[in-house]
């Protein structure tokens, strides 16, 4: 077809912008996309093209390119294919001297990655086009390297295939560090079949996990964590294949994974079924948050963590098994998984965070108050505050910074409480928080106060039918002796103890000072036969109780009232001790109990 001049005069002077990448290049006008040698632009999705000067205290991940980096190139078509465009292959695909892991070296001064002995390209007959990064060599494929059926890759066919097709699989190398510290590449993927531009935008192909210790565990214990997997991951390989409908053409990437029986008993020599998560320090996750100790992994997407290899405090080491709840929709590609690695009681637990898409970047909304908005927050202020509760002086600035996310803390130079307060913002789902300790929030003491603002903690469990609390208490908080709650409302509460000599309370175990005003239970379950229970607090021996409301059943022994004023706290209270009144105790008329007592 016939092209009018100031046609193609506009494509030459557009195309002399893209395609020039220095004085010398000559750029071919009789084909729009032709240049004179391979030269794609690349950058990382979410960054910039050229690396910032920023403090990338994860290595073993990649945030820009640099002068020197290297891709792997593959397109689907021959360079030199006769046929004119990528859609006449649709009744022959014969191709078989396509561009096979061809490697392009990253420029600072051009900002392209170029192969200058590919010459006189022309984009518009490579068909869609894979590029990855970092580049390795196929000397890099192991020997004797098989798929997860047993079978070796297949090779393009030297002549056209009699399908028409030619069928081509190519390693891609997947793995870093040593056979007795292995790690899993941050691969870097980008395809294109579009060629109005040269411009490739990578993606982070894999998960990231991010492993922190909470309570149980210390990093002066551990300088790495061993990720076992329940699978055996032999390596990765692209396919070149056809698909449908448009752009008919793909080359998709399959992780190579078997059983770690089968590998074992197939007796494979490369792969790998642990990883390693070196220990980082000083990591900020998030803008506005403290610095930590972390320990990242990098796994292919929806593989299994079997467990987790981490010494506890006490020097033992400890194999942390992995359920669904860490994550819930799976282990996604392109994303970062951040988990607490903690020890309830004598039981280490992982939980769960809220999950980050990789290829952007977080904003924190420096508008929102300091408060518990989800779970997620709830879990991490409980991590930080129980580990320092009652020796606020050695708490590090991490912490602190890190309680400064959930509350305010007043040195007496403001009106208001001195110390601590904590807000809830929302209503908090607690079905997948537990403890074996016995109480979720070890202490309230003197200088804390906690403000539910009116929102709900529902869901919330406490089973020791079987297993005895590891504390010497049962509740949300263990022990009340000096701090404020109020405003803070529970909702379906079940709690069973059967261990007779440790209190339980669904807000408390014990309660020896402080206030409680406005709070309510709702829907409570107390199963402590022969205990001292209430749904208030198993035992009170001091603090005011103002302007509160309970409902639920307890079955356990009656109120043990060595006072004789409370008994309209039956139910609510298991024992108020004698020295009650004595340490200005109260309990006032604005107080409804609906709570019923069996034994």
């Amino acid at each position: 077809m016939r092209r009018c001049s100031q046609y193609i005069l506009m494509k030459c002077v557009s195309l002399l912008i893209l395609f020039t990448a220095c004085n010398r290049d000559e750029v071919r006008t009789d084909d729009p996309l032709m240049m004179d040698y391979l030269q794609i632009a690349g950058k990382i999705a979410g960054t910039t093209a050229t690396r910032a000067a920023t403090d990338n205290k994860l290595t073993l991940s990649y945030t820009a390119f640099q002068d020197g980096d290297a891709i792997g190139f593959f397109s689907y078509h021959d360079k030199n294919c006769p046929k004119p465009d990528r859609w006449s292959h649709r009744d022959g695909n014969d191709d078989v001297n396509y561009l096979k892991n061809v490697p392009l070296t990253y420029s600072n001064g051009l900002k392209r990655f170029t192969a200058e002995d590919i010459t006189n390209v022309s984009l518009a007959k490579f068909g869609i086009t894979f590029a990855y990064f970092p580049y390795a060599d196929q000397g890099k494929q192991p020997e004797g390297y098989v798929k997860a059926d047993g079978q070796p890759l297949e090779m393009p066919a030297k002549d056209p295939h009699p399908s028409g097709r030619g069928r081509g699989e190519h390693y891609i190398h997947i793995f870093t560090g040593t056979q007795d510290d292995p790690c899993v590449l941050d691969l870097l993927t980008a395809q294109k079949s579009h060629y109005s531009n040269v411009n490739y935008e990578f993606r982070h192909r894999f998960a990231m996990i991010l492993l922190y210790l909470g309570e149980g565990f210390e990093p002066q214990e551990n300088a790495k964590l061993k990720v076992q997997l329940t699978e055996h991951i032999l390596g990765a390989h692209i396919t070149r294949t056809e698909i449908a409908p448009s752009p008919f053409e793909d080359f998709p990437l399959t992780i190579d994974r078997v059983s770690v029986s089968v590998a074992n008993e197939k007796g494979y020599e490369f792969g790998h079924s642990f990883f390693i998560a070196p220990r980082i320090e000083g990591y900020t996750l998030l803008e506005g948050q403290g610095p930590r100790t972390v320990y990242p992994v990098i796994l292919p997407e929806e593989v299994e963590i079997d467990y987790i290899e981490v010494v506890d405090k006490t020097g033992t080491l400890q194999q942390v098994k992995f359920t669904k709840d860490a994550f819930p929709n799976g282990m996604e590609g392109g994303h970062i998984h951040p988990l607490t690695i903690r020890m309830e009681g004598i039981i280490p637990t992982i939980s769960p965070h809220e999950i980050i898409d990789w290829h952007e970047t977080p904003v924190v909304d420096f508008d929102k108050l300091p408060g518990i908005y989800t779970a997620e927050n709830f879990t991490d202020w409980l991590d930080v505050y129980n580990r320092n509760v009652g020796d606020w002086g050695s708490m590090n600035t991490a912490d602190r910074q890190t309680l400064e996310r959930f509350g305010v803390y007043n040195d007496g130079k403001d009106p208001g409480e001195i110390g601590w307060t904590f807000y809830l913002h929302d209503h908090i789902d607690c079905s997948g928080i537990t403890t074996s300790g016995g109480a979720l929030i070890k202490a309230l003491p003197e200088g804390v106060t906690i403000d539910g603002r009116g929102y709900f903690l529902k869901n919330l469990m406490w089973d020791f039918e079987k297993t005895p609390p590891s504390g010497g208490t049962v509740g949300l908080i263990g022990e009340i002796s000096g701090g404020n709650l109020k405003d803070l409302h529970l909702d379906f509460v079940t709690v069973r103890n059967m261990t007779t000599d440790v209190p339980a309370g669904c807000i408390a175990g014990r309660i020896t000072g402080g206030q409680i005003v406005g709070c309510t239970v709702r829907q409570a379950v107390m199963v402590c036969r022969d205990g001292i229970a209430g749904v208030l607090a198993g035992e009170m021996s001091g603090g005011k109780v103002d302007h509160c409301k309970f409902h639920g059943m307890v079955q356990a022994t009656e109120m043990q009232d060595e006072t004789g004023l409370y008994g309209k706290a039956e139910g609510v209270i298991g024992k108020i001790s004698a020295g009650f009144t004595e340490n200005d105790g109260a309990i006032t008329d604005d107080f409804v109990n609906r709570v019923v007592l069996t034994d």
